[in-house]
């Protein structure tokens, strides 16, 4: 590389470095601050790289300086991948345009969750889906960095744009959380450790036996995908209760087939939630509160094909032998499990208080829990709109209602703060 090549190579490397230290403040403390000092961080090393670069280019050979040129390129690369991250998420840092409400239900997922303190960064997308990402795992993937995956970053909550505080969906974000759960606190190797693999191993030989064509190492992938999915279903019924089954059921939703890939059949996932319910002594109030609903979400999976194909064969018999250890050890993880009896107690004088157009912030027996909110707004909802399965898309379709119950989980955790001060 001659060194008009190098002097603008260098240059571009110059000029990203100074505009991407140009929008990261000096110090900030808001919400999903640490964003700026992973990017500070690495827009410190590739200048570091630069300033190297330019060093042992004095003495350079032909050979060497091509080599050079060849690394301000990657350098010039980087930084525009710097350029990707800070764009998308540098404005979410603080946002005020957010309800309360939510970022506090997003602190509650964050307490009773997850392993360690997180700094959660809202993030409203396009598509009408949630996930969670962690971004320092983002950048490692994209910056080909593992070292990246231990620093500190933001959580990223991706919400959908057009409805990001549906209160009566956010179980959703529950079961999205959970994959952070399954990650660091490898509950797929502690599922390994308690289930009968051997039992495992023969299943797949069986089916793999009636599909010759077949590609093992994908089998597996996907039995990897599903269990991922279902401990992230069970760490959001335990810490959700029966809301995330109205809640999944509405948004999956639950009829839809599904094809066969990384995720369970939706009438599966909402069986093992069912049974992972009555499991939690949970079957009673559904009964009584959703049963028509709840009976027609229990006749689902009888619908599906009687002749599954040899991977769906193995996918499904897999799983359920492994049900049990995947609800046990998710329930293991939940620092505040819904509790059936705790509900009871409140959920009277919550309902009236829903009745009567009042945000409730504390109560005969307490401070009521977000959710226990969530649930009771669920089952006021259904009995407004008819408890059928029509009623779960009119009540998350209901924004007024929704808005409602943002407001009072704002006003349950100022009480909590006024109460801990």
């Amino acid at each position: 590389m001659d060194d008009h090549g190098l002097q603008l190579l260098d240059e571009l490397v110059k000029s990203k470095v100074n505009e991407l230290r140009a929008i990261i403040p000096a110090d900030s403390q808001s919400r999903g601050s640490t964003l700026f000092p992973l990017l500070r961080r690495l827009i410190d090393a590739t200048e570091v790289e630069r300033l190297d670069v330019l060093k042992d280019l004095s003495n350079a050979s032909d050979i060497t300086r091509s080599v050079l040129g060849r690394k301000l390129l990657r350098y010039n690369q980087k930084l525009d991948v710097l350029h990707m991250l800070a764009a998308d998420y540098v404005a979410d840092v603080d946002r005020r345009d957010i309800p309360v409400g939510l970022l506090c239900l997003i602190d509650t997922l964050i307490d009773d969750l997850l392993p360690n303190p997180a700094d959660p960064l809202v993030h409203l997308v396009p598509d009408r889906m949630y996930s969670t990402l962690t971004l320092t795992q983002l950048a490692a993937s994209l910056l080909n960095d593992s070292s990246l995956v231990a620093s500190a970053g933001p959580i990223v909550f991706n919400l959908p744009a057009l409805d990001p505080a549906n209160a009566l969906l956010s179980p959703i974000l529950a079961h999205e959380v959970g994959h952070t759960v399954v990650q660091e606190r490898k509950l797929l190797n502690q599922l390994t450790q308690t289930v009968d693999l051997g039992q495992i191993d023969a299943i797949f030989k069986r089916c793999l036996a009636k599909d010759p064509k077949a590609d093992p190492s994908r089998w597996k992938g996907q039995l990897g995908s599903w269990i991922s999915e279902l401990l992230c279903d069970a760490l959001a019924t335990a810490l959700t209760g029966p809301s995330f089954l109205y809640a999944s059921a509405t948004f999956l939703p639950a009829p839809s087939g599904g094809g066969l890939g990384s995720h369970p059949f939706p009438a599966e996932r909402v069986r093992f939630t069912l049974s992972q319910l009555d499991s939690f002594g949970w079957q009673g109030y559904l009964d009584t509160h959703s049963a028509m609903v709840t009976d027609w979400l229990r006749t689902l999976e009888s619908n599906r094909p009687s002749i599954p194909s040899p991977e769906e064969e193995f996918l499904t018999e897999s799983v359920a032998l492994m049900e049990s250890a995947i609800a046990s050890i998710a329930a293991q993880h939940v620092v505040s499990r819904l509790d059936v009896s705790d509900y009871s107690k409140c959920s009277a004088e919550l309902c009236e208080l829903f009745e009567a157009g009042i945000p409730p912030s504390r109560l005969q027996h307490g401070v009521p829990t977000p959710w226990q909110l969530i649930l009771c707004g669920w089952e006021v909802a259904l009995q407004r709109h008819g408890n059928s399965s029509r009623s779960l898309g009119q009540a998350v379709s209901d924004r007024a209602f929704n808005a409602f119950l943002i407001k009072g989980i704002e006003l349950v955790r100022i009480t909590q703060l006024w109460d801990a001060a």
